[in-house]
């Protein structure tokens, strides 16, 4: 059977539509229509993502002919989520130990690594700052509530002081 049949077989046997499997993986129904229908590759990180919903390995997506082309990429990443690697070591790994099926240059995968880690800290420094900022809104509005509840605090107290003297004088 072929990666769009398998793909089809197992969603059937776990009892999901088009659209449940679409949902789960984010993506349209067309999408999973043209892997199974049309004979469309998923990209590699879908078919990870299509393999643990499906509760099956990489592998198993594939007829025999092709999964002795995967099974070497595959058994790089498929624990990755079980040994807790970083995407990072991952590529890492790929490079350095699998040169012989690497299509770009190692150069342009560390750039990319490097690049995508850069601009993933800076989102972090941009999303520690914003909270921060929210947190210092949060912490001024609270000091001018409670500095506003004493006032009211104490005016309640002088009107209650001046019904009392009222009372007292009738």
């Amino acid at each position: 059977m072929s990666l769009s049949s398998n793909i089809k077989k197992y969603r059937e046997l776990k009892k999901l539509t088009v659209e449940d499997l679409a949902e789960k993986l984010e993506v349209s129904r067309q999408s999973v229509y043209d892997w199974e229908d049309r004979g469309i590759t998923p990209r590699k990180n879908k078919l990870y993502k299509i393999a643990k919903v499906l509760d099956v390995k990489v592998t198993d997506l594939y007829d025999e002919g092709e999964r002795q082309l995967v099974d070497n990429d595959v058994n790089l990443t498929e624990n990755m989520e079980e040994e807790n690697i970083s995407r990072g070591t991952v590529y890492q790994d790929i490079v350095e130990k699998n040169t012989e099926y690497l299509l770009v240059p190692r150069k342009i995968i560390l750039e990319k690594y490097e690049l995508l880690s850069n601009n993933r800290v800076e989102q972090d420094k941009k999303k520690m700052e914003e909270e921060s900022k929210t947190a210092d809104t949060m912490r001024n509005t609270i000091a001018t509530l409670l500095a506003t509840q004493q006032k009211l605090l104490e005016q309640i107290q002088n009107l209650e002081s001046q019904i009392f003297q009222m009372k007292q004088a009738q």
